[in-house]
């Protein structure tokens, strides 16, 4: 058991024993205080002698043997009998018949003592040595309380203990994994991540101080066992959300990996004396691929009523936009790999779920309009995804690889309308529904690219625009891991 523990175990022992002493103690108080104004006396004859004993030694194998009398007396008409048990003596100190002088209340008969009992020459054993020993009981309570006390809270912020602080990074329930983690969720755990390195740090700090105290080493041991937990915790999350993102990619879901290294590199920012060798990735690369989970969850299907070739540039520079990050930030060639390889298997459950909500949306909003939303025809989604993946690949430029797809895209759209015009009258293809519809692939790139006139959603522009949003959240980040991460 260790030591704040078996503290506090010992304080509620002997709390428990606490009325043993008090309550004798206060008897003896009242009794002195009150028979102080007694001034009845009588004699008192011994009319038997009682006998008892308490248990000594290991196991109470030996009995230590009192008396005690049983006292008669007379006041007035009324006869009284009472045992005295208070005036317990060595076996032979009395004798049946023996006359005892006796102090009695007046106003209540039944209450004596025997004269000289609690005379002033017994005064110091009765308002001292009884105070005094339960004062020195609570003071050995409260130390031990005080122990184990500062042993879980001292440190720490009010009201937290030690397994507080070791679950500072909660990490979440099952049901808060990969299946609905979105950007929320995301924020929420880079906050928690650090103000609990904040508080760790300051805790630290605070032990280092006590350096050379008896606490010293407990505090130590307890820090590094909080460390250890909170980057279990950290580890966990990361390690289930990331892996089970990957394997959905079909990607090998490297959970212990992702593990082990969300491990290291926390526990090493906590207590670097206890972390283990580092895994591949940097707690920085971490965060960055779980902006990529909460991208593909948060994928915009509310207003994907456009073109097959305005989906699949979507698509496309979705992907595009964390590989040009990633390149930027030279992070893990293993995470760019795993981009490339990795979303072409959203493009499917992505259709499918457009899909399914244009068929909710006529049934529920337009039956008057039945052929409005025709199926997706996933060919030519595809093939403006793959070649604006291909121009990006080649060029090594995202604004080169937009612009070229998106020249593609609204290539492709005038000459599938060409080659059937039916398609002019589907509601994909109105301009309200068509984020290319604005768009002149004869314009000079940079000038396009650079004006600073409005743009409709999810035009080129808009895609850029967001792009440089993202870009500059992710330098932000940078930055902040530059200077706050050891």
């Amino acid at each position: 058991m260790n030591t704040p523990y078996l503290s506090q175990f010992y304080a509620f022992f002997f709390l428990l024993l606490f009325p043993m002493f008090l309550i004798p103690v206060i008897l003896e108080l009242w009794i002195w205080f009150a028979c102080r104004s007694w001034h009845g006396t009588a004699t008192a004859t011994i009319t038997e002698i009682k006998k008892d004993y308490r248990s000594r030694g290991r196991y109470g194998l030996f009995k230590h043997w009192f008396e005690f009398p049983v006292i008669t007396y007379q006041v007035e008409d009324s006869t009284y009998t009472k045992e005295y048990p208070h005036a317990h003596k060595p076996l032979g100190t009395y004798q049946v018949g023996q006359k005892l002088p006796i102090l009695y209340n007046e106003k209540y008969p039944k209450e004596f003592i025997i004269q000289g009992e609690y005379s002033d020459s017994n005064i110091f054993s009765c308002l001292f040595l009884g105070p005094i020993a339960c004062i020195i009981f609570l003071f050995v309570v409260g130390s031990y309380y005080a122990d184990y006390y500062l042993g879980t809270h001292e440190l720490l912020f009010e009201k937290q203990t030690w397994e507080d602080l070791g679950a500072s990074v909660s990490g979440f329930s099952d049901w808060d994994y990969y299946s609905t983690w979105d950007s929320d969720c995301t924020r929420r755990l880079e906050n928690e991540i650090e103000e609990t390195l904040l508080h760790f740090r300051q805790i630290d700090k605070k032990i280092e101080e006590k350096k050379g105290t008896k606490s010293y080493n407990d505090y130590r041991r307890q820090y590094g066992e909080a460390a250890d937990r909170a980057s279990r915790n950290l580890a966990d999350t990361y390690a289930q959300c990331i892996s089970e993102f990957l394997i959905k990619c079909h990607l090998d879901g490297e959970e212990d990996v992702i593990w082990q290294s969300a491990y290291a590199e926390f526990l090493r920012q906590l207590c670097p004396q206890s972390a283990p060798k580092s895994g591949p990735y940097s707690m920085e690369e971490l965060a960055f691929m779980m902006d990529i989970v909460a991208a593909a969850q948060q994928s915009d299907l509310d207003r994907r009523f456009d073109p097959e070739e305005s989906i699949g540039l979507f698509l496309a520079v979705s992907s595009l936009q964390f590989h040009s990050a990633a390149e930027i930030f030279s992070y893990n060639s293993s995470i760019k790999e795993k981009i490339l390889l990795g979303s072409p298997y959203f493009i499917p459950p992505y259709l499918e779920e457009v899909s399914w909500y244009q068929e909710y949306v006529q049934r529920h909003y337009d039956e008057q309009h039945p052929d409005a939303y025709p199926p997706i025809d996933p060919d030519p989604v595809y093939e403006v995804y793959f070649y604006t993946i291909e121009q990006y690949l080649s060029t090594g430029s995202f604004q080169a690889a937009l612009w070229n797809g998106s020249v593609f895209a609204h290539d492709q759209i005038l000459s599938r309308q060409k080659a059937d015009p039916s398609l002019k009258k589907l509601d994909r293809y109105q301009d309200r529904n068509n984020p290319l519809h604005g768009f002149d692939p004869k314009a000079d790139p940079d000038s396009y690219f650079n004006s600073g006139k409005d743009c409709e959603d999810f035009s080129p522009l808009y895609l850029y625009r967001r792009y440089q949003s993202y870009i500059n959240y992710f330098e932000s980040r940078h930055q902040k891991f530059s200077e706050k991460w050891k």
